[in-house]
């Protein structure tokens, strides 16, 4: 779902557009409206900066947790955040927590899946965004009304369609609470998993 959201890059751009984008009054110099994306790279950097620097510390201390948060907990977060906020934070705490839950679960040789899983989800959440976008487009503009996502921002209820993203986040984050209970303790099936490896390779010591 956050793939979804970040998938929205147009609608930031048409935003701009409409902004007084001078950086300097009476001068003709404005800042491209298609460059507003780069500030989501910028604060993205600066979010993991201070995250890893200044979060992580302070949380182990509370926690006592060398990484402050399990895997879990900051998928959850992320999530969480998504739904009030939708912001570049939310994709620090969820994406950091996936790449490392999967190198954490996955054996050493199959390490590399879980980039791949990953990206596979980003990739299908900019699908899926799109394919919401052209849902939403369609059911607004019923009956002669003017959609929600109009090119013409002064006329359009973005407001609404932001408001069905955060629906829908909620619910993911929901889905994830049930999917993070059910498959139970990272370090439990972590554990579990290196003792078949360790019962296999005995195993094939003994022949």
């Amino acid at each position: 779902m956050i793939a979804v959201t970040l998938s929205q890059h147009a609608f930031p751009v048409l935003q701009a557009n409409t902004m007084d984008r001078h950086l300097i009054k009476g001068h003709n110099f404005q800042i491209p409206a298609s460059s507003y994306s780069a500030f989501g790279v910028i604060t993205l950097t600066l979010w993991l900066a201070l995250y890893d620097r200044v979060l992580v510390p302070w949380i182990s201390r509370v926690t006592r947790k060398p990484r402050g948060l399990s895997f879990k907990q900051r998928m959850g977060l992320g999530l969480l955040l998504s739904c009030a906020a939708q912001a570049v934070a939310a994709l620090a705490f969820n994406a950091i927590g996936q790449i490392e839950f999967y190198y954490s679960q996955f054996p050493k040789s199959m390490a590399s899946i879980g980039v791949a899983l990953f990206s596979l989800g980003m990739g299908f959440g900019n699908l899926v965004g799109s394919l919401i976008v052209e849902i939403v487009d369609h059911a607004s503009s019923r009956k002669g009304k003017v959609s929600w996502v109009s090119n013409n921002l002064n006329i359009g209820h973005y407001d609404y369609y932001y408001w069905v993203l955060c629906l829908l986040s909620i619910g993911n984050f929901l889905y994830f609470i049930l999917c993070a209970w059910a498959y139970g303790s990272d370090e439990d099936n972590r554990i579990i998993w290196e003792e078949d490896q360790a019962e296999k390779k005995g195993e094939i010591v003994m022949l």
